[in-house]
């Protein structure tokens, strides 16, 4: 079984190294996230891209579309996001929490009744709990 890791922040290339299926769920409409991936030369490293809509927040859904394409459990998923808003959808769509406490937008410990199962306040922190904590089929 594969394991899924919806996420949103800016460095792939490991979880590409261990065959981990990467999405992206955003907020940015598809013309923002396509262009920014881009820009980024980050668009190679994820499999599906499922960007937002101006008229309400549609992340847990877009997370179930994803998985559902995919054919992955939501158990067997996870979600890093540095919002409370995308605890929240994460929570939602049934995948793990993870919060994305890095950058100095983050709003993820504005949250009072939901927390991520692990916050990481460097995109090193998040590489090594990866490494120590997923376990990929060979």
């Amino acid at each position: 079984m594969r394991r899924a890791f919806c996420w949103h922040c800016k460095r792939a290339g490991p979880a590409q190294r261990t065959r981990i299926a990467l999405g992206i769920v955003t907020g940015k409409c598809a013309y923002t996230a396509d262009f920014t991936l881009k820009y980024l030369d980050l668009k190679k490293y994820f499999d599906l891209v499922e960007a937002g809509d101006t008229r309400a927040i549609i992340k847990s859904s877009a997370m179930q579309k994803i998985l559902t394409h995919w054919d992955i459990e939501p158990t067997h998923a996870a979600y890093i996001g540095d919002s409370g808003s995308d605890i929240l959808e994460s929570i939602a769509a049934g995948v793990l929490p993870l919060g994305a406490g890095w950058a100095e937008t983050a709003t993820i410990h504005n949250l009072s009744t939901a927390r991520p199962f692990a916050t990481f306040t460097s995109v090193a922190s998040f590489t090594s709990w990866l490494d120590k904590n997923i376990t990929v089929p060979s």
